[in-house]
């Protein structure tokens, strides 16, 4: 099935690009489901089955002040986030009129389902993390198409656990020693050979059980093309803006907005109650995947236990795949997100 590059152009001058697979043939209660990638790669091989509802695969952002934007993230400024999820609100009311898609049915059938990949979880997150952003006609309208947010394969720190590793040497391309004096080019590259690769944990020995090496000898681009990896990855868009949502005071920001998305009791009763999360992690992917399922299952766990208020989240467990199991097994992604995932 091919897919169909479109651009909307949204409020205060902001364009946003996507590619969508459009509806399947027959289907009126179909789900869409819409992506947003991860760091520096942007795209390119997003597989679909027939029998599947239609993908949406976006760009995170086009970005009409840059200088502004990447301020905000380098200083930790929820401003960022916030018009994220109000530039989702903006392009969902677009694409949902425009496309004609079917509204959410009694049996939980149609409507969309946010997914964020790695970099991508802040994107889909923060549209879940405030409950005043929008007017009250916007929420009441985007309720009866918002289904739910589905998290894969999110690095800690992206749902705002500290840098700090588990373990002293656990490797991190973007700040370990060996790679203080390579170039930002050459860092990249190192990140996209331990970002693909398929690591052996010891899942059963914990923390300590845990693979830390740079890279392994099995990676997912190592089978790509020259032309495939030009096309998928771009590390001059990450070096740009990516980058800096990492930094200490965003990260901190980033805690902030998780806790409100899931864990604020005010926030999960107006923000699309009905909304639930999907949380995958793929066992074989980086170990810093691995501790922010931990963290963010130890940190569900205690809320819980008290009795609060709190969204669910159903953590799923993906046996024997990495960080690119949409690439590598593209029928098998889409199995975990159909029976498990999307509800």
């Amino acid at each position: 099935m091919s897919y169909l590059s479109k651009t909307y152009s949204l409020p205060e001058q902001i364009e946003i690009f996507f590619r969508d697979s459009g509806p399947p043939v027959g289907s009126k209660n179909y789900t869409t489901l819409l992506i947003f990638h991860g760091n520096a790669f942007t795209g390119g091989k997003v597989l679909i089955s027939k029998t599947f509802p239609p993908l949406l695969h976006c760009t995170r952002t086009l970005f009409t002040d840059a200088d502004a934007e990447a301020d905000d993230l380098t200083n930790g400024r929820r401003d960022f986030l916030d018009r994220n999820a109000v530039l989702i609100a903006h392009f969902l009311k677009c694409f949902i009129e425009e496309e004609s898609i079917p509204t959410i049915d009694e049996e939980r059938e149609g409507g969309v389902a946010l997914l964020g990949w790695s970099m991508g979880t802040p994107t889909a997150t923060s549209f879940f993390a405030h409950h005043d952003l929008l007017s009250s006609d916007d929420y009441e309208f985007l309720s009866k198409y918002v289904k739910n947010l589905i998290v894969y394969d999110s690095p800690a720190h992206y749902l705002g656990y500290q840098h700090v590793p588990p373990v002293k040497g656990a490797y991190n391309p973007f700040n370990h020693p060996d790679n203080k004096d390579k170039s930002v080019e050459e860092v990249y590259d190192e990140f996209a050979l331990w970002a693909s690769s398929y690591f052996d944990h010891d899942l059963e020995a914990g923390v300590q059980g845990w693979d830390f090496r740079k890279y392994t000898d099995r990676r997912t681009i190592s089978t790509w093309t020259e032309e495939e990896m030009e096309r998928i990855y771009r590390p001059a868009n990450a070096m740009r803006v990516d980058n800096r949502l990492s930094s200490q005071p965003m990260v901190n920001t980033l805690r902030t907005m998780t806790v409100e998305a899931l864990f604020d009791e005010n926030t999960v009763i107006k923000c699309f109650p009905e909304a639930s999360v999907a949380y995958i992690t793929c066992d074989r992917s980086p170990w810093n995947i691995l501790w922010g399922t931990m963290e963010l299952r130890k940190e569900y766990a205690e809320h819980a236990e008290r009795g609060e208020k709190i969204r669910p989240v159903k953590f799923i467990d993906v046996k024997g795949e990495n960080h690119f199991l949409f690439w590598d097994d593209p029928q098998k992604f889409l199995r975990v997100l159909r029976e498990k995932a999307i509800s």
